[in-house]
């Protein structure tokens, strides 16, 4: 079965290999900046149900492609204590995938000393998220990690928020999404 498809903007070429085969056309990509020569295509659909495979992305931690990931899972928390408060304990045997998140206090918020604010992946920093003062003119950010997000590095680890003082009047908005694999 010989299906036709764009690929990347390349002109349709007829491909009728498995999913996953390699063509060595000569075709010219851009990569890092740099005009590659005789680059391959590689077959993004299986041939046999005519169904397009999930689109990848480049993990250069393990250096293979992996599947992208879309946000499944959709978390928020109020956070006014000092320490570590759960904000996503993923399911019995699963790791979270953190693939954005993010946060407000109102302008009404107080705390009796500076206090910082982050994500932890169950005690390990995952990123510093702001500070909060004595006094506040109210904040609010919104993150999209990069690629498929932050994994969790032990089955079970729970996503937490931390503040380094409570506060003493208002709240910490948060929210994360995600998925648990």
């Amino acid at each position: 079965m010989s299906k036709k498809i764009l690929y990347q903007g390349v002109p349709q070429q007829v491909l009728s290999e498995s999913l996953g085969a390699i063509y060595p056309e000569t075709l010219d990509k851009q990569e890092n900046g740099q005009l590659v020569a005789g680059a391959q295509i590689v077959v993004p659909y299986d041939p046999n149900t005519g169904v397009f495979a999930a689109c990848t992305l480049y993990n250069p931690s393990t250096k293979n492609d992996e599947c992208q990931r879309t946000p499944t899972v959709f978390k928020r928390g109020i956070v006014t204590t000092l320490g570590s408060t759960a904000l996503w304990t993923p399911a019995a045997g699963k790791r979270f995938r953190l693939m954005g998140y993010s946060w407000s206090v109102p302008n009404t918020a107080t705390s009796a000393a500076g206090t910082t604010f982050g994500l932890l992946d169950t005690a390990a920093g995952i990123c510093y998220l702001s500070e909060i003062g004595t006094t506040t003119a109210g904040i609010n950010g919104s993150v999209t990690l990069p690629g498929n997000g932050y994994l969790s590095v032990t089955v079970g680890g729970v996503l937490n928020v931390n503040l380094t003082a409570a506060l003493t009047v208002g709240e910490l908005l948060v929210s994360a999404w995600g998925t648990e694999e």
